[in-house]
């Protein structure tokens, strides 16, 4: 055996390693039970069950499936590729319709992905798959909310699947029109102090004159108390709490300075509950629904 065989062999021995750690470094696609796997133990068993039955719920009232997967690590393989892979064994959706939605998220790698079915590709688009993951997932994320980011996606999922306006753009029109009140509101309030600037010159009796302000005095109190309503719809909700936490207390204020008692306050307490039946046990398989590559990536 000569150099050139020896070289021509050792290089196909190195390639042939390569190629078999590579296949060894894909992550290993789990078997398809529950319309929710977590393999990343992120999701506590509450949690586990809520969205569980979210998604079954969600299945009955559209016939759309939708399934989550938590892993560490897609290893060496990109997300998108991944979940394809996961996509083509688990079959998600009806073979007729293709209806299925698969949510991946890769814990180590910071990585989610959405894949959409065929068939519900006009209904979720690319951009607003990427959307859901860039304005509902990733803020949670950041703040080690799994829970509440995956199931903010799964309301957008639902309302998107119902052909209902989404959380979003139901945000987004609310802000246009505190905008717009804000505009129309402000307006009315400079008309009416310009009203009074220009009768409180023509008015001489000072009784008439009296009773013409207290009125114009109340009627600008309410406008601006409009004003302040509109202009909160357009602020977050730090700013919107804090400013009526303030308004409060100056209310507060105010009334025991004039009333002469003392105010009390009373905490009041808040909780989540989710309420939802602890899931039946039933084992959960695909429709057969194909997907294309439609959806939406991205990291954390």
């Amino acid at each position: 055996m000569n150099n050139i065989q020896k070289k021509t062999i050792l290089i196909l021995i190195f390639f042939l390693l390569s190629l078999s750690s590579i296949y060894a470094q894909k992550a290993k696609i789990p078997d398809l039970e529950n319309r929710v796997t977590d393999l990343s133990n992120k999701l506590s068993s509450q949690e586990n069950v809520f969205l569980e039955n979210s998604l079954s719920r969600i299945e009955k009232e559209t016939g759309s499936q939708i399934a989550i997967l938590l892993v560490h690590s897609t290893g060496s393989e990109s997300i998108e590729t991944f979940s394809m892979r996961v996509a083509e064994k688990w079959k998600i959706g009806s073979e007729e319709r293709n209806d299925g939605i698969i949510m991946i998220v890769a814990m180590q790698d910071r990585k989610i992905r959405i894949e959409v079915g065929y068939g519900l590709e006009s209904t979720i688009p690319d951009a607003i798959a990427k959307r859901i993951i860039d304005e509902k997932i990733i803020p949670e994320f950041k703040e080690s909310n799994y829970y509440n980011g995956i199931n903010l996606a799964v309301i957008q999922f639902e309302y998107l699947l119902k052909g209902q306006p989404s959380i979003a753009d139901t945000k987004s029109k609310k802000s246009k029109r505190g905008i717009l009140n804000y505009f129309i509101i402000s307006t009315i309030i400079s008309v009416i102090f310009a009203l009074i600037i220009i009768s409180l010159a023509f008015i001489k009796n000072k009784k008439t004159r009296k009773t013409f302000i207290i009125i114009t005095v109340i009627v600008s109190i309410l406008c601006s108390i409009g004003l302040f309503f509109a202009f909160l719809s357009v602020l977050g909700p730090i700013i919107k709490m804090i400013l009526i936490i303030c308004g409060i207390i100056f209310l507060v204020a105010i009334t025991g300075k004039f009333m002469g008692g003392h105010s009390s306050g009373s905490g009041s307490s808040s909780c989540f509950s989710s309420g939802g039946s602890s899931n039946s046990g039933s084992s959960f398989s695909g429709g057969g629904g194909s997907f294309g590559g439609g959806g939406a990536s991205g990291s954390w």
